[in-house]
């Protein structure tokens, strides 16, 4: 009996450690990233990232908040631009079409397990909204999801680098 009662203590133990592993990966990528609390921050607002198990399943995760950051801050700027001429703010709506087209391969990228173009694609989309920001004066709303969009590239990046 003290056998058995042995092995299912030493079974539970290894389910808790496998545990543990999982439950600080969000944590694990965004320490290797440019700015760790932002990174938790953003990835954790998705609740796939939250229940990824492995980097593949962070990554797409990940690639899904970037994407939709993208998204929602490329419909503030085409709102915006009903009312303004202003030239910087034309190329926003310019660049985040090409870090939408980047962030889709990415999702290829990772696929593939392509760790190289995942980790360019991944900067491509980060540089294609980072120059937004530093060329158009934006609102707070858009500064935010820029913001969001380049946290959460960040975090690719880094993830990029631990496959």
């Amino acid at each position: 009996m003290a056998s058995y009662a042995t092995k299912l203590l030493l079974a539970s133990l290894g389910i808790a450690c496998i545990s543990c592993s999982y439950a600080d990966l969000v944590s694990d990528v965004c320490a290797r990233s440019r700015v760790a609390s932002s990174c938790n921050k953003v990835l954790r607002t998705n609740p796939s990232s939250i229940r990824a198990r492995d980097l593949s399943s962070l990554g797409s995760a990940a690639i899904d908040s970037a994407h939709g950051f993208t998204k929602s801050a490329q419909s503030m700027a085409s709102s915006l631009s009903k009312t303004s001429n202003d030239p910087g703010l034309k190329s926003c709506i310019d660049n985040f079409r090409e870090a939408i087209a980047n962030l889709n391969e990415c999702r290829s990228s990772l696929t593939k397990k392509d760790k190289s173009s995942l980790n360019i694609k991944a900067s491509a989309a980060y540089t294609n909204v980072d120059t937004c920001k530093e060329e158009y004066n934006a609102p707070a709303n858009l500064k935010n999801e820029i913001q969001n969009v380049i946290d959460t590239c960040s975090a690719i990046l880094a993830l990029s680098n631990m496959l």
